[in-house]
């Protein structure tokens, strides 16, 4: 049941952050990546209902790690933002205006999605496993 609360919680927070990305520079790569994300946490609820050889735990593993290593690969294009901005006098720009004014600090908050949401993937890999 505790599996139950946390996929739901997730897709919740997905669908969330993909609304939030309505306004972002390119909506269309994180809205739809948001929703991808929050409607495999409500498909890993129903499982065990879909038809073979979707309904194979082996499948949904396979699955929840391939989009997980393709979420921290895809983050890696994102360090060098993280850098710039981890040397940079003012830490607070990042969670200061949603508007921002340099290009790294969007990369550095594109990197913390893509990491919250990859760290859900792999809840979903290790609870199930």
């Amino acid at each position: 049941m505790k599996n139950w609360n946390i996929s739901i919680f997730m897709s919740v927070i997905f669908i969330l952050f993909a609304f939030l990305n309505l306004n972002d520079p390119d909506p269309l790569l994180w809205v739809s990546l948001y929703v991808f994300i929050g409607v495999v946490h409500l498909l890993g609820l129903i499982k065990k209902y879909l038809p073979s050889p979707f309904n194979h735990i082996t499948t949904w593993l396979k699955f929840y790690l391939i989009i997980s290593l393709s979420l921290l690969f895809y983050g890696c294009f994102y360090i060098p933002d993280l850098i710039i901005w981890l040397s940079a006098s003012d830490k607070m720009d990042l969670v200061g205006k949603m508007k921002a004014e340099k290009s790294y600090i969007e990369g550095t908050r594109e990197l913390g999605g893509l990491l919250i949401a990859s760290m859900s993937m792999g809840y979903q890999y290790f609870s199930q496993k």
